[in-house]
């Protein structure tokens, strides 16, 4: 695969720009080789966090047992052992997840480059929606610019479109089987303290589209995929 790893028999690296143009089914396939390639049994989470990081900011890190340390280093994700192979070494507990909030003062494009991609935003006639294509689609009339992008926060609670009442976000997507070290790369669309959608997930009841529903804000993402139940 392009993304193929490099490196000698304490380090692997991936370059990151193939490594996330790849499938995400190819993405833990690469990752699963460099980790027995090092001599590590590959995890599920090891996996997904590892994956997470790849399209982290330059500079993330993250440290994993038997002293595997993996950062993101330029172009290039690198897994080694910097201070030796063994429980308890290294530079202390691993790094939280990085973050992003990004401000849209009107509709059109927004980079996100913690997620290596944009997002576009565009107002239309709800009788334009039927032939626009595939993109998640929420009921605008009540919204107001500017809206919010951004991480999922502690304590973030939203109702879920269809469901009875409100929920937790993080519960939410542990109940869709978002792994945990991937829900930071959610985004997250508010308008106020209000939130509108899980982009790519689940918009929030009050987002709705009705018969009565007179303007839809189209939300469309451009880059490597973003999380989603089983993903």
């Amino acid at each position: 695969a392009a993304a193929g790893g490099r490196g000698d028999a304490e380090t692997r690296q991936l370059p990151v720009a193939a490594f996330l143009a790849e499938p995400v089914a190819i993405q833990r396939r690469l990752l699963e080789e460099a980790l027995w390639g090092l001599g590590c049994r590959p995890g599920c989470r090891q996996i997904e966090a590892l994956r997470a990081l790849a399209a982290a900011p330059a500079g993330q890190r993250l440290h994993l047992a038997g002293g595997l340390r993996a950062s993101r280093q330029g172009a290039l994700l690198v897994l080694a052992f910097p201070y030796g192979r063994g429980a308890g070494r290294g530079e202390g507990p691993p790094s939280p997840a990085p973050g992003f909030r990004v401000l849209l003062p009107e509709p059109g494009e927004v980079p996100v480059p913690e997620l290596a991609g944009r997002l576009a935003f565009r107002l239309l006639p709800a009788t334009a929606v039927a032939a626009a294509g595939p993109a998640m689609r929420l009921a605008a009339d009540d919204v107001a610019f500017p809206l919010e992008i951004r991480s999922l926060q502690p304590g973030d609670r939203f109702r879920p479109e269809g469901a009875p009442g409100s929920k937790k976000v993080a519960r939410f997507l542990s109940d869709l089987r978002v792994p945990r070290a991937e829900r930071w790369r959610v985004p997250v669309l508010l308008a106020g303290q209000r939130i509108l959608a899980l982009v790519g997930i689940r918009p929030d009841e009050l987002c709705r589209i009705r018969p009565a529903t007179a303007t839809v804000l189209e939300i469309r993402w451009q880059g490597p995929p973003l999380p989603g139940p089983g993903r």
